[in-house]
C-alpha cells in the first residue's frame, strides 16, 4: 500500500511540472554557482555580489589543496582537476582582484592562486608587489606569502626575488623600512613572536618541497645588508628547518659576533636545534657572553631543543599533514 501510494505522489508531481510548463510558468532556478561565477563575482561593482563571492569560492575549493596530490585521497586530486580546468582561464580576474581594497578580496584571490600553483605563474609579479606592500595586513601578507610558495619555479628561488626585489628599492624607502624594522623587534617578547615566525615560513617551505632551493638564499638573508627582522626570521627559519639547513651551520657560527644581541641570540638557538650536539651549550656560552639570567634562560631552552624530538619535519609528507591540520593555528601568528 506505501508502494503505491509513493508511486501516486510522483505521478501527482510529475503532472503539476508538466501543467506548470505547459502554462507558460518558469521552474525554479536551481543553478549553482561556478568557479567561474565566483571568480568574476570577486571584481564586481555590486558589495553583495562581491561577498558572496567570496564565500562560494571558499566553499567550492574546500578540497582542494595547494599540495597538489601529495598527501589527498583520490576525491580531493579529482577536485583538484576540476579546479585546474576551472580556474585556469580566470588568472587575469583573480590578478585584479590582488587590487582590492577589501583585505578579505584580495586574501581569497591570492589562495585561489596558491591552489592552482603553476597555472596561476602569471599572477607572480602582482603577488611580488602586494607581499612587500607596507600597508598589507599580516592576514594577507600570510595568503600570498603561500601563493607565491607555489606559483614561484620550483626551481627559482622565492627568497632570493624578494631579496632582489628589496636591493632595488630607493634608498630612502629601505631606510624607512629598516627603521619599522628595527622598532619591529624591540620589546621583551619580539624573540618570542619572531620565533613563531620562522616555525610558520620552515612549516610551509617544508610543505611546498622548497627547502634545497631556499635554504642558501635564506643564509643570505642573515646578512647584515638586510633589515633586522628579516634576518632574524630568516635565521628562525634556518633553525626550525632542522637537518636540511647544515650548510648554514658556518654562517651562523660568524653571525655569534654578530653586534646585535637578537642575532647572535638566534644564531646560538639555531646551531643547538641544527647540531643538536650537547657539547656544543659551553663554547656556545663562552661566546655569547651572557647575564646570570638570560644564560639560565638560554640553556633551559637548549636543553628542550636538544630533547624534543624534531624527527617529525624530516618528511615533506608529514610536514604538509601537520600543516593542514594546524593550519588557523599557523594563521594566527603574524608576519611583519
Amino acid at each position: 500500500m506505501q508502494i503505491v501510494m509513493s508511486q501516486y505522489r510522483l505521478v501527482i508531481v510529475a503532472v503539476c511540472l508538466v501543467s506548470s510548463i505547459a502554462a507558460g510558468s518558469e521552474l525554479p532556478d536551481v543553478r549553482e554557482t561556478s568557479v567561474e561565477d565566483a571568480i568574476i563575482g570577486l571584481n564586481s561593482r555590486d558589495e553583495k555580489i562581491r561577498f558572496e563571492s567570496v564565500q562560494e569560492l571558499e566553499r567550492l575549493t574546500q578540497d582542494v589543496s595547494e599540495f597538489g596530490g601529495d598527501c589527498c585521497e583520490a576525491e580531493a586530486i579529482a577536485a583538484n582537476q576540476r579546479y585546474h580546468e576551472e580556474a585556469k582561464p580566470l588568472v587575469d580576474h583573480l590578478i585584479a582582484a590582488l587590487k582590492s581594497a577589501d583585505p578579505e578580496i584580495v586574501s581569497t584571490a591570492a589562495t585561489a592562486l596558491a591552489k592552482l600553483g603553476a597555472d596561476g605563474r602569471k599572477a607572480l609579479p602582482a603577488l611580488q608587489t602586494l607581499f612587500q606592500d607596507q600597508k598589507a595586513s599580516a592576514e594577507t601578507k600570510f595568503h600570498v606569502f603561500v601563493a607565491l610558495l607555489h606559483v614561484t619555479p620550483k626551481d627559482k628561488s622565492l627568497v632570493q626575488s624578494l631579496l632582489g626585489r628589496w636591493r632595488d628599492l630607493p634608498k630612502e624607502q629601505r631606510v624607512e623600512i629598516e627603521d619599522l624594522s628595527n622598532e619591529a623587534t624591540e620589546g621583551p617578547f619580539q624573540g618570542e613572536r619572531f620565533g613563531h615566525s620562522g616555525i610558520v615560513c620552515a612549516g610551509l617551505l617544508i610543505c611546498a618541497d622548497r627547502t634545497t632551493v631556499e635554504v642558501p638564499h635564506l643564509i643570505k638573508a642573515t646578512s647584515p645588508e638586510f633589515p633586522l627582522a628579516v634576518r632574524v626570521i630568516a635565521i628562525d627559519v634556518l633553525s626550525h628547518l632542522a637537518w636540511d639547513a647544515e650548510s648554514a651551520i658556518p654562517s651562523l657560527r660568524m653571525l655569534l659576533n654578530d653586534e646585535n644581541k637578537l642575532v647572535r641570540g638566534n644564531a646560538a638557538h639555531a646551531l643547538v636545534r641544527i647540531e643538536r650536539n650537547p657539547e656544543l651549550l659551553p663554547p656556545l656560552l663562552r661566546a655569547l657572553n651572557f647575564g646570570h639570567q638570560e644564560e639560565t634562560s638560554f640553556r633551559e631552552a637548549a636543553e628542550v631543543l636538544l630533547t624534543r624530538n624534531l624527527r617529525r619535519w624530516q618528511s615533506p609528507l608529514v610536514g604538509k599533514q601537520l600543516f593542514v591540520r594546524n593550519r588557523e593555528d599557523m594563521m594566527a601568528f603574524e608576519l611583519p
